[in-house]
């Protein structure tokens, strides 16, 4: 239990994540299909096309639900699509940075980014025009 987390930062700042979960003893609507589903203890391991994942579990006999935007998402996972894909080339283009080495374009993909090889379309017009 935590009283002063400042005190964990020099400059006076500190990260730190609200845990939460949903207690299933009246199940008001919060089965969706939307998110991957793990149970407690589970050995789990997920794609990064999963927007969201919940887990399922039961904590002093009380079973409860707690879900989250996997890798690549945000938003609200507890509400149906209410975790979408963040563009990651546009967020580092908007930053001035750029995710791909040099020679490459940065291409978003569902919760992930990849990075292809800029094609030199003057070479091929060059080839093209001194063959044809």
């Amino acid at each position: 239990n935590i009283t002063e987390p400042e005190l964990f930062y020099g400059k006076g700042y500190a990260t730190m994540e609200l845990g939460w979960f949903i207690g299933m003893s009246h199940n008001m609507s919060v089965e969706t299909r939307a998110c991957y589903s793990i149970s407690e203890g589970e050995d789990w391991s997920y794609s990064n096309y999963e927007t969201c994942i919940c887990r399922y579990g039961n904590y002093l006999e009380q079973d409860y639900r707690s879900c989250w935007c996997n890798s690549g998402y945000t938003g609200n996972p507890f509400l149906s699509s209410g975790c979408t894909d963040i563009d990651e080339c546009e967020e580092a283009k908007a930053e001035g940075r750029n995710r791909c080495g040099k020679g490459e374009d940065c291409v978003n993909i569902q919760g992930n980014l990849i990075c292809k090889p800029i094609r030199n379309k003057t070479l091929a017009i060059i080839l093209g025009l001194s063959l044809g």
